[in-house]
C-alpha cells in the first residue's frame, strides 16, 4: 500500500517539473526570437547602408552629411553585432533546450513510477530530487515571463482536461476553485501582455534610433545654417 504522503510529495515534484520544463522551452524559444529580431535588425542597417552609398555616390553636395548619416549606421550595426555576441542568445537557446529534455526524461520517468504497482519508498523520493538539482544546479534560470508564460500554459492545459468532469459535477467548492484559478490566470495573462507590449516598444525604439539621430543631426545643421 502506497504511503499517502510521499506520494503527495511525488506528486508535488511532478508538478515543480512540469513547469520549470515549460518555462525552460518559453525560455529557449523566446531566445531565439530574440536572436532573429536583431539578426533582421542588422540585415535591415546593412540593406540600408547599401541603398544610400549608391545613393550618395558622386554627389558632392551631400557629402558631408552622407558621410554622418552612413557613420551612423554603420556604428549602430557595429554595436548590435558586438551585443548580440556578447548575448549569446543562440547557444543559451540551445542549452535551455538540452535543460528541458533532460527534464522531461525525468518527468516521464516520475509519471511511469506513479503508475506503476510497485511501492515507492523515500529513497525513490531522495533520488527524483537529487536528479532534479542536479538538472538545476550551475545551469542559467528562466527568467519571470517565461515562468509566468509557462504557468498560462500549464493552467489552460489543466482547464481542458478537466472541462468534463467540471461540467457534469458543479459543486460549490468546484466553482470556487474555478473563480480562483481564473482569476489568477487572468493576472497573469496581463502581465504577460505588458510584459510584451513592452518588448515590442523596445524593438520598434531600436530599429528607429538611428533614424532619429540623423533626423536630430540634420535639423541641427538645418538651424546652424538659418541662425548663425
Amino acid at each position: 500500500m502506497q504511503n499517502d504522503n510521499i506520494i503527495d510529495v511525488l506528486n508535488d515534484m511532478k508538478y515543480r517539473i512540469e513547469i520549470t520544463k515549460r518555462a525552460r522551452i518559453k525560455a529557449s524559444a523566446r531566445l531565439r526570437s530574440k536572436h532573429l529580431i536583431y539578426e533582421k535588425i542588422i540585415h535591415l542597417y546593412s540593406i540600408l547602408i547599401l541603398i544610400l552609398t549608391i545613393w550618395f555616390l558622386g554627389n558632392d553636395e551631400l557629402n558631408t552629411q552622407s558621410t554622418k548619416i552612413l557613420l551612423i549606421l554603420s556604428l549602430t550595426i557595429t554595436f548590435l553585432s558586438m551585443y548580440l555576441n556578447m548575448q549569446n542568445y543562440k547557444e543559451r537557446a540551445g542549452s535551455f533546450e538540452t535543460n528541458y529534455q533532460n527534464l522531461d526524461i525525468l518527468l516521464n520517468r516520475i509519471k511511469r513510477k506513479l503508475l506503476s504497482d510497485e511501492v515507492i519508498g523515500i529513497g525513490d523520493i531522495k533520488e527524483f530530487q537529487r536528479e532534479y538539482e542536479k538538472l538545476l544546479i550551475d545551469k542559467e534560470n528562466h527568467s519571470d515571463i517565461d515562468y509566468k508564460k509557462a504557468f498560462e500554459d500549464y493552467t489552460r492545459s489543466q482547464s481542458r482536461k478537466s472541462k468534463d468532469n467540471i461540467l457534469t459535477d458543479e459543486g460549490e467548492e468546484k466553482n470556487k476553485a474555478k473563480d480562483e484559478i481564473q482569476k489568477v490566470y487572468n493576472v497573469v495573462i496581463k502581465k504577460i501582455n505588458n510584459i510584451q507590449w513592452f518588448e515590442i516598444m523596445k524593438y520598434i525604439c531600436l530599429a528607429i534610433f538611428p533614424v532619429i539621430i540623423i533626423l536630430i543631426l540634420l535639423v541641427f545643421e538645418f538651424l546652424m545654417k538659418k541662425f548663425l
